[in-house]
């Protein structure tokens, strides 16, 4: 009875999924009937310089100009592209390369949402650029970067997808677009361009830790399959677990297409598009990285020992006091390393603006710099030493020479600790900076372009200028490897007065050739021409025909100057 009865329930439940099946299908067949019905309506003639949303169905693209430059179906390319449609970008909420590149094919990201630390093989990792130009730490093919790209030109603005239709990944050389390029490939974000039908969308998300987005996007047909405009906005605010870091981003874009009726024929148009975006990022961003440990070491290695800096460097004749304690013992210990060369500012009250220095590390003389009191003075403080270097703990890899550990001299085998013990430091919720650290980027984009088709659009040029205003400044008072250690100076180097702080935790403050700016003018212009040739337009439907098959003739020039500035200062 159970076993029959079981039998019947499998067979009624299969009835029902026919049923619905089918149901559904009839259902669905409605809306796609009326779907074509209203493509049949409304066609337009794409430019083959272009490439629009429209024609991708879902995840699925068929046509992209990275193989080309002309829209090409993508199975007629020999090479390794994705394209990532509007509509995947949505559904993922993918906003940026930081958000894609950890869903794309034998791509890796940094960022703390990202796959990849990117920060290098050194004695040390350097999340310098990571921090300020977070959408270029990327891998593709686990070789190096891909060069990012508007509309095809270089660039160093990063892409937001409030403008951005659709992505294309093309992994490995690309000498057929860029000439030289980088050997991962090429990741060209394709912007909105105005097309000739109304849309408009305004889109509010709101995330953790208080993060919020707003934007727009407004396209209108002004006359009718003739000038059509865009225009878009971004303003997103986006907070993290780190605090206090943030990043906001404020953007503006524009766009215009024109086909002017009275150079149209029925054989060949005439397309001028325009676009233009202005924005700015200002941000705090999370580093993504521990600080560097130089607490343990005082645990460990120096067993809670503190030193006059005076005593702890190797005996000199002409420095009376110098290596070596009041019993003659060595003072050297390897796990000790001189701080910092060059202007020294010490800061011995630290409820205090009150400074002492600068100081230079010299020999019996002056120091030739001053620096500024909390006032704006000029600090004028300058006094006659004897040969000192500020002394602190030594990094692990500074250690390793000092001790002449294996292989210690040779490719830096010896990497720096970090901290990775939160009950001392928690830096997965609280940056160590605090709020003193600051990213900018800045950015002007104006693009130009002059499309003529003939023949039915086969053959055709087009001319495209392109210019782009680029700034990105950093100020990082901890430099870009924060490190953690204790003082343990029991004098001041100038004075030589006792240290109120010894045997207190505190962070480098080492700013040179860590914080400064980087302006990237570029001004391109390119030019494009191709021919179509399809035997069967000459010799009809035959055998030979479909010998010789279709040819593209493709010719392409371009001109590229950038001029790139790059400033570095200490503070």
């Amino acid at each position: 009875m159970t076993k029959l009865a079981t039998i019947r329930f499998e067979r009624l439940s299969l009835r029902i999924y026919h049923l619905l099946l089918a149901f559904s299908t009839s259902l669905l067949a409605v809306p796609i009937l009326t779907a074509q019905e209203e493509e049949e309506e409304d066609i337009y003639e794409l430019s083959p310089f272009s490439i629009e949303s429209t024609e991708d169905v879902g995840y699925l693209a068929t046509s992209t100009l990275a193989g080309t430059r002309l829209r090409t179906n993508l199975r007629d390319l020999g090479s390794a592209i994705q394209v990532i449609t509007s509509e995947f970008l949505r559904d993922t909420g993918v906003t940026d390369n930081e958000s894609l590149l950890v869903y794309t094919t034998n791509t890796e990201i940094g960022s703390v949402m990202g796959n990849f630390a990117g920060l290098g093989d050194d004695r040390s990792l350097n999340e310098g650029n990571s921090l300020l130009r977070p959408n270029t730490t990327n891998r593709v093919r686990g070789l190096n970067s891909a060069d990012t790209t508007r509309n095809f030109f270089l660039t160093n603005i990063p892409w937001d997808n409030y403008n951005v239709e659709r992505v294309d990944l093309q992994r490995g050389p690309n000498s057929i677009l860029f000439g030289l390029g980088s050997p991962a490939g090429i990741i060209s974000a394709n912007l909105d361009g105005a097309v000739f039908y109304d849309k408009n969308k305004v889109e509010f998300r709101f995330g953790s830790w208080g993060s919020t987005r707003l934007t727009g996007n407004f396209n209108k047909v002004l006359i009718e399959d003739e000038v059509a405009v865009r225009l878009a906005f971004l303003k997103d605010a986006e907070n993290f677990r780190q605090n206090p870091a943030f990043e906001n981003d404020e953007r503006f874009y524009a766009a215009i297409k024109w086909e002017p009726r009275f150079l149209r024929t029925e054989s060949a148009k005439t397309t001028f598009t325009a676009n233009f975006e202005d924005g700015g990022v200002a941000a705090n961003r999370p580093r993504v990285t521990p600080p560097q440990d130089q607490i343990s070491t005082s645990f460990t290695r120096l067993n809670h020992e503190v030193y006059n800096p005076l005593e702890a460097y190797n005996f000199r004749e002409d420095i009376p006091g110098s290596g070596a304690f009041d019993d003659g013992t060595p003072a050297f210990n390897p796990s000790l390393f001189g701080l910092f060369g060059g202007a020294q500012v010490y800061f011995p009250d630290p409820n205090s603006g009150q400074q002492h220095g600068p100081a230079r590390v010299a020999e019996w003389e002056y120091a030739d710099q001053m620096g500024l009191g909390p006032d704006g003075a000029i600090d004028t403080n300058i006094q006659r030493l004897p040969f000192f270097r500020s002394m602190g703990i030594a990094g692990f890899p500074d250690y390793a020479l000092q001790a002449g550990l294996p292989f210690s001299g040779t490719l830096a085998p010896y990497k720096q600790q970090s901290l990775t013990d939160r009950t001392v430091f928690d830096f997965v919720n609280h940056m160590i900076e605090g709020p003193n650290k600051r990213e900018w980027r800045e950015f002007e984009a104006t693009n130009l372009k002059l499309a003529q088709t003939f023949f039915n659009g086969k053959a055709g040029f087009e001319l495209a200028y392109d210019q782009q205003d680029y700034e990105d400044r950093s100020f990082r008072p901890f430099g870009p490897n924060p490190t953690l250690s204790v003082d343990i100076r029991t004098h001041l180097p100038l004075e030589l007065e006792p240290n109120p702080n010894v045997g207190r935790p505190f962070i480098y403050n080492r700013t040179r050739h860590n914080t400064g700016a980087r302006q990237i003018d570029r001004e391109a212009q390119q030019a494009t021409a191709f021919i179509d040739v399809d035997l069967e337009d000459f010799l009809g439907e035959s055998w030979l025909s479909k010998l010789l098959g279709r040819h593209r003739f493709t010719g392409f020039g371009s001109r590229n100057d950038i001029e790139t500035r790059d400033q570095k200062y200490s503070s």
